[in-house]
């Protein structure tokens, strides 16, 4: 233990040598915190950098290695003043992943004894000292770093907190306020399953345990499973707990608890009512997953789960609590919306992906019981019944229960993120999103990926695997031409629309089938009286379960004029089965095509 001790020691001491950090006294670090939170330059902005997001590049550029960013990412979750300055960003984050993350790979690295190819020593050391700084989150005082005086008791939750600390405006009966409106829609109108609490050694009253602490550098709050309050049920430390609430057996459920930032107008100046309010929303439905064993530190970067699934998720199911609060509209751009949907690795991504899931979902019912939220209580269901399902076989399940297929709902999601209009006359579900306007006067339009200006052209392009997108804005023109698109590649599975957007309507033309390898097919189009048009492509090929990477494939998009009028055909009058689509938003024509091997 002496020498573990001073090994662990020692190589802190190496870490501030090469990294510039200062040591100083874990007291001290959550007065530093407190002091950045408050000194913050400027209104969160989707520009501004998270400090995970800062790490994480500085580890691609080789910069650091894995280790030494995760004890920098334990300083940033712990108010630690020895994180240095260069990575400290105010972009808005939860802790709850990244803690479980870390915890889970500190884990490894203690077991292993070693982590991500290395069995160094000095590997175990770091990720020992993660592992303190975390191991205490959810007891009454974390780590000694802040004493907290002030306790309440509601409905559902105990709650410890400093009122002389609380800022922006706020008072504990607004975090009180939040915390049960967001209990009474999410478990009581919503019926997701209540999450467990520590029997072996349970919070004050039986009640769910709050903390209401300083939180520096972004981060809005954090919803752990370690601590006192926190971790298996019944505190025999062995990974073999139901939770008593749900009608069926888990096998890895979680008792938690959730800390959230006492000053929210260090984060957002103009709106932290409305932050505060999603961010408990947040934080609630990540309980109710670690209550399910659908999330926890030793599985959250496993084969089945997917960060990206898990916070786009999760930053959805604001809306369906809070929906005219819009922090995540005003907190995130947009996401990468080529970059496929199963990209478990683009952390960056993770809460801006919460679009995704709210054109995938919004179609069945927005902020109603049995609608779009049940698709999110069903996706974590299928995981909590049977932890070996991955993320990507559980959104199909869920899509399932609804009657629809991910293949379907994910291609009019994509048209509907791309023409942005909002529902109403004959703009509705699924192609339009009801809140768009708010999306396109905070963010712009959304980006096409290549453009064809005039008929004639020819554009070569690219589709990624496992649910990627490519918008191709065509030509608009006063006659008829044809589009065909062909794919050149060696995988993929290939939907494709063309996208006419009248002004008062979308008129869209589908390709008649899915191309697969070496597939072509071409469709007459009619642009004119179109405002704007656009080729919507959608790769549905779903190379894994849980696929690691997703390979681009390319495919060619070729223009040409009528040299006859073609032969008349029939206006479909039924859309693609697999996802609601009330007509008359849309007019489908389709084509006989022309397929070449």
């Amino acid at each position: 233990m002496k020498i573990a001790h001073r090994l662990m020691v020692a190589m802190a001491m190496v870490l501030e040598g090469i990294i510039g950090v200062r040591a100083v006294a874990q007291a001290g670090a959550a007065t530093s915190a407190t002091a950045m939170e408050t000194s913050r330059p400027h209104e969160s902005a989707p520009t501004d950098q998270t400090t995970p997001g800062l790490l994480e590049a500085a580890v691609a550029s080789g910069e650091l290695d894995r280790g030494t960013a995760d004890l920098l990412l334990a300083y940033a979750l712990t108010g630690d003043a020895r994180l240095p300055e260069k990575f400290i960003g105010w972009g808005r984050w939860s802790g709850t992943l990244a803690h479980a993350q870390l915890t889970r790979r500190a884990n490894q690295a203690r077991s292993q004894n070693g982590f991500l190819s290395t069995s160094s020593l000095g590997s175990v050391a770091i990720y020992t000292k993660v592992s303190a700084l975390l191991s205490n989150t959810c007891s009454q005082s974390w780590d000694g770093a802040q004493s907290l005086p002030d306790a309440q008791t509601s409905a559902h939750f105990y709650i410890q907190y400093d009122a002389s600390l609380l800022g922006g405006g706020l008072t504990v009966q607004d975090y009180i306020a939040a915390l049960e409106t967001s209990w009474d829609t999410e478990i009581g109108t919503f019926g997701f399953v209540t999450p467990p609490i520590k029997t072996a050694n349970p919070p004050p009253g039986g009640k769910y345990f709050v903390r209401i602490n300083g939180l520096p550098n972004g981060v809005y709050a954090i919803t752990s499973d370690t601590g006192d309050y926190g971790g298996d049920p019944n505190g025999n430390g062995i990974f073999d707990d139901d939770n008593p609430n749900s009608p069926w057996t888990e096998t890895h459920a979680r008792a938690s608890c959730m800390i959230f930032n006492q000053n929210f107008g260090s984060l957002t100046s103009m709106f932290p009512h409305e932050a505060l309010s999603s961010t408990v929303a947040h934080e609630l439905f990540h309980a109710i997953q670690y209550g399910l064993g659908a999330v926890d530190a030793y599985n959250i970067t496993g084969s089945a789960r997917d960060i990206v699934l898990i916070e786009g998720s999760t930053t959805a199911l604001e809306d369906e609590v809070f929906d005219a609060s819009n922090d995540n509209a005003r907190s995130f751009g947009y996401p990468s919306f080529a970059t496929c949907l199963a990209d478990d690795e683009n952390t960056a991504d993770a809460y801006a992906s919460w679009l995704w899931w709210r054109a995938l979902i919004e179609p069945f019912g927005h902020d109603i019981a049995g609608g779009s939220e049940q698709v999110l209580q069903d996706f974590y269901e299928v995981t909590g019944r049977n932890p070996g399902v991955t993320h990507m076989d559980a959104l199909k399940q869920a899509l399932a229960n609804k009657g629809a297929t991910l293949a379907v709902a994910y291609h009019s999601a994509s048209i509907a993120l791309k023409v942005m209009r909002p529902c109403g006359g004959s703009y509705v579900h699924p192609t339009c999103m009801s809140e768009a306007a708010t999306y396109v006067a905070t963010h712009g339009n959304t980006p096409v990926t290549g453009a064809i200006s005039s008929v004639g052209i020819s554009l070569t392009t690219a589709v990624q695997d496992n649910y990627g997108s490519n918008w191709t804005q065509m030509p608009v023109a006063t006659a008829n031409y044809i589009v065909t698109v062909t794919n050149s590649s060696v995988g993929g599975a290939l939907r494709a629309s063309f996208v006419c957007d009248t002004g008062a309507n979308l008129v869209i033309t589908d390709w008649p089938g899915v191309l697969t390898s070496g597939q072509s097919a071409a469709v007459t189009v009619a642009p004119a009286g179109c405002a704007s048009t656009v080729l919507v492509v959608t790769n549905e090929s779903s190379t894994a379960s849980a696929p690691v990477t997703c390979a681009a494939r390319s495919m060619l998009i070729e223009t040409n004029r009528m040299v006859a009028s073609p032969t008349p055909v029939p206006t479909a009058t039924t859309p693609p089965t697999g996802v609601r689509q009330p007509l008359p938003h849309t007019t489908r024509s389709y084509f006989i095509p022309v397929l070449v091997r």
